[in-house]
């Protein structure tokens, strides 16, 4: 089901503020700045090791010697997926800061979000694969946005749409902040 720009926008604002409130949470424990997190390539690193596991669930270019390979589980790819989009929330926040104290001149999270969801075009599993393993191309560390696009790209190529990664991210926001409230 493709939501309309009023739909889509208002979910992603939402994600967003809600990741800003983790993140907030986060950075207070560690004494770091969204800027430290962008300055550092962070959210580089986070995302490449995430875009691995989400690789490893979906068995994509499994190895040729093994003779048997279990399902896909898509709720453990769903999972990863989600765990990757907070990597983008988190950066597409990091960088809106950054843009706002610099006066560069960027599309709006939500924006940009839409305009990737808008044009995107819904392919199979198999080219969701592909996907994951062409998006550290889009993490280079000289880059200055997170790769949006890509990320909806993703969530389209896996037969995921926006209401259900929103109802999942939610889910996954509540546990974060279970867990950074008792301190895990």
């Amino acid at each position: 089901m493709i939501l309309d720009k009023e739909e889509f926008t208002s979910k992603w604002s939402h994600m967003l503020d809600v990741q800003e409130n983790l993140d907030k949470q986060i950075r207070q424990e560690y004494g770091i700045t969204y800027t430290d997190m962008y300055n550092r390539n962070y959210y580089s690193y986070a995302l490449m090791y995430l875009l691995g596991e989400l690789s490893h669930e979906l068995k994509a270019y499994w190895p040729w010697h093994e003779k048997t390979v279990e399902p896909v589980d898509m709720m453990k790819v769903k999972d990863k997926f989600i765990d990757c989009l907070q990597i983008i929330l988190s950066w597409q926040n990091a960088t809106w800061e950054r843009v706002v104290e610099t006066n560069y001149g960027l599309y709006q999270p939500v924006i940009k979000a839409w305009n990737a969801y808008r044009r995107d075009e819904s392919t199979t599993v198999p080219m969701a694969a592909r996907y994951v393993n062409g998006i550290p191309k889009w993490c280079g560390f000289s880059y200055v946005e997170p790769p949006v696009g890509a990320i909806i790209r993703l969530m389209n190529g896996l037969g995921f749409n926006i209401e259900e990664v929103y109802n999942a991210y939610m889910t996954k926001n509540r546990i974060n902040h279970e867990r950074q409230d008792n301190g895990y």
